[in-house]
């Protein structure tokens, strides 16, 4: 299933709201936007984030703890998921949301 109400997302992981936003960046990638448009129309989603494309991409790299540099290679190489598994201590079901969300480019 892919979600497009992102707040609606029922991650099970004690920071849902980073994997929200971390989903919708990747949404927005998938739906053919580049690494800016993606951060942008992703914040825009989230009413908290007051320096939008900032924060945003702060919380990403910040929550996997490493650059969006590597984030987006990782989109872009087809790794996603299975980096993001570890890093974020995704359980079954959350993994499974991003999985079946067809992240990969």
């Amino acid at each position: 299933m892919v979600y497009s109400k992102f707040e609606e997302i029922p991650f099970q992981n004690h920071a849902p709201e980073r994997l929200r936003q971390t989903y919708a960046v990747l949404f927005f990638l998938k739906s053919g936007s580049t690494r800016n448009q993606a951060i942008l129309k992703a914040s825009n989603y989230f009413s908290q984030i007051n320096d939008r494309y900032q924060t945003i991409e702060s919380k990403i790299s910040t929550q996997i703890e490493v650059s969006l540099d590597t984030f987006f290679g990782w989109y872009k190489s087809g790794t996603m998921l299975s980096e993001l598994i570890p890093r974020l201590h995704l359980n079954e079901h959350d993994s499974n949301i991003f999985n079946e969300s067809h992240i990969q480019p």
